[in-house]
């Protein structure tokens, strides 16, 4: 259920992910439809009360995250670190009773879940809000596999012969590339 366009990979439930190239492998982030929210005002629709048993902690902060306001974007929790993809770096720190604090934006657990944090912070006109969304990352491989042939005893128009295109799970014609799925696999 993936449609490749451009850069990025429409996927079936909707959302959009943006394909990356880490040392280890290609990820693919999954990070929802494109959000267009900003900080708003605690009149303006806030998110709603959350009804689980989540439970917030360090340990369900840590991971990848895309904040509600756009020109901030992707953001990964390392220990008490928060270290934003456009550069920006701040740390979490962990109050008494459970709470939250990152530069006077406070967590709230009672409107958070496992996959959207609700940060609030006191301002002159009233409480603004923001969220961060849980980025989920689904391990894929891409890359193709080109077999040519190649006489230089033939005319120049015809010395090369493209023997297999593929989408690069397994070669047809020589089937190499089936040991790179089991090492990326055993990852």
């Amino acid at each position: 259920g993936k449609e490749a366009t451009g850069g990025w990979v429409q996927l079936r439930k909707g959302g959009y992910g943006l394909i990356r190239h880490p040392e280890i492998g290609v990820l693919l982030e999954e990070v929802g439809p494109e959000s267009t929210a900003t900080a708003s005002s605690a009149s303006s629709a806030a998110p709603t009360p959350k009804t689980s048993s989540f439970q917030l902690d360090m340990e369900a902060l840590q991971g990848r995250w895309r904040h509600s306001v756009t020109k901030m974007g992707l953001l990964t929790v390392k220990g008490h670190s928060i270290i934003f993809d456009i550069g920006k770096k701040f740390s979490i720190e962990e109050r008494p009773g459970g709470v939250f604090d990152m530069g006077g934006w406070i967590a709230k657990p009672e409107r958070s879940s496992a996959d959207q944090i609700v940060w609030v912070k006191a301002g002159e006109s009233g409480e603004l809000s923001c969220t961060w969304d849980r980025c989920s990352l689904i391990p894929v491989l891409f890359w193709g596999i080109c077999d040519v042939k190649f006489d230089p005893d033939l005319p120049e128009r015809e010395r090369v012969r493209v023997l297999e295109l593929g989408d690069g799970r397994a070669s047809k014609f020589s089937h190499h590339g089936s040991a790179i799925t089991d090492t990326f696999d055993g990852k």
